[in-house]
């Protein structure tokens, strides 16, 4: 057995329309989708939540990819980058983003939350804050 196994850290805050997510590491137990509904839902109806926030993101995967992959496409460097990109639905872009743990995370939570087909992530902000990368998802409904 591994040194960290069944060690999990799940730092959650809430305000009505918004999770705020930070540091987050899952090595077993439940989805961080699964406990961030559930803490949203004891304070306020899901059909309130538009954003997700995955605050000094610590995914090695998701984190790579935006800062050796992404943000040098556009000859950006996350550090040195004082304002918020966005990629936007529909784009190879926010595609790659969903295709990251955290992507698929947040799309969890989305799939999880709310009635199929009702709801999707319009899309994903990123920024830097005192160098770590930070990420928010916005939701919105559905075009019929």
């Amino acid at each position: 057995m591994g040194l960290w196994v069944g060690i999990n850290t799940t730092v959650v805050w809430r305000t009505h329309t918004a999770i705020f997510a930070e540091n987050n590491v899952r090595l077993d137990g439940p989805q961080w989708s699964q406990i961030a509904q559930a803490h949203y839902q004891t304070f306020f109806d899901i059909d309130s939540l538009k954003y997700v926030f995955r605050m000094t993101v610590v995914n090695e995967e998701t984190h790579t990819f935006v800062v050796k992959v992404l943000y040098p496409r556009y000859g950006l460097e996350l550090a040195g980058d004082s304002l918020l990109r966005t990629w936007l639905y529909d784009t190879d872009d926010y595609q790659e983003i969903m295709d990251t743990p955290l992507g698929k995370a947040v799309g969890a939570l989305v799939l999880g939350a709310f009635p199929r087909g009702t709801r999707r992530i319009a899309q994903i902000h990123t920024w830097q804050y005192d160098g770590d990368l930070q990420m928010r998802f916005d939701i919105s409904d559905s075009p019929q």
